[in-house]
């Protein structure tokens, strides 16, 4: 079992909240929303990304699912019951997917030419597998919660998912030889990082306690209406990032 699968250095924590905050935002501002039920093409899935690439995996489904899926969909606003089948579900699949193909990229990515464009296949393999996820899980959330036949979910589905996944791939791959080159910086996952397991303890519970406090910010932000909602919103999370930072230098 590779240890760096589960191991958690401070500066994994604050890459991890780091990206997932850049996700929010390009999810937030940077989109072309559709429709009265949700969905927007965007490149949100940047980040979770480029973390799954970095810490693998298992770091990258609890990035994608529960992190950034948990804050996107109180951020929205459509109720906790879509969760599930349209945030844990398929934002989780992402860095899992994503994360698989971690080991072989780092170590045959801009090696030689084959093991480049084997890299390049896999990532793109992986991404449209996590599109083929959210266009499906998302069609589930359809019947559920909005009560449209499956087919109709499916259809609705189609307007978004792929053109987001699409342009996120795209993305990803254009930055590749970046994220390899950054990777010399080490996560957990690519090396291990000497970090006493208490200090890791006491920062986790001080992030975690943080990160409370944000979400129930954004509840009590929700009751307010836009503009001033996206900028208190902002605020939230700017200052969820100072506090980010003031951890790793303590």
């Amino acid at each position: 079992m590779n240890k760096g699968l589960f191991k958690l250095s401070v500066r994994d924590i604050v890459e991890i909240a780091l990206f997932c905050a850049i996700a929010v935002v390009l999810d937030t501002f940077v989109k072309i929303p559709l429709g009265v039920t949700g969905g927007s093409i965007n490149i949100a899935m940047v980040p979770i990304f480029i973390i799954a690439l970095r810490h693998g995996p298992v770091k990258g489904f609890f990035a994608g699912g529960i992190v950034f899926g948990l804050l996107t969909a109180i951020i929205d606003g459509y109720g906790m019951a879509t969760y599930p089948f349209d945030y844990l579900v398929p934002f989780g699949m992402a860095g899992l997917l994503v994360g698989l193909t971690s080991t072989y990229v780092h170590k045959n990515f801009l090696k030689s030419t084959l093991g480049s464009i084997i890299s390049i296949i896999m990532i793109s393999v992986a991404v449209a597998l996590f599109a083929a996820t959210r266009l499906f899980s998302s069609a589930i959330n359809s019947v559920i919660i909005y009560e449209y036949t499956y087919k109709d979910g499916l259809v609705y589905g189609l307007t978004y998912i792929p053109l987001s996944a699409l342009f996120s791939g795209i993305f990803l791959i254009a930055l590749l030889p970046t994220i390899i080159t950054v990777s010399k910086i080490k996560t957990s996952y690519i090396s291990s990082i000497s970090n006493t397991q208490s200090g890791i303890k006491s920062k986790v519970m001080l992030l975690l306690a943080a990160f409370g406090i944000c979400v129930a910010a954004i509840f009590i932000i929700g009751m307010l209406q836009p503009p001033v909602y996206y900028v208190f919103e902002a605020v939230v999370v700017l200052l969820f990032l100072v506090f980010d930072i003031v951890v790793v230098l303590r």
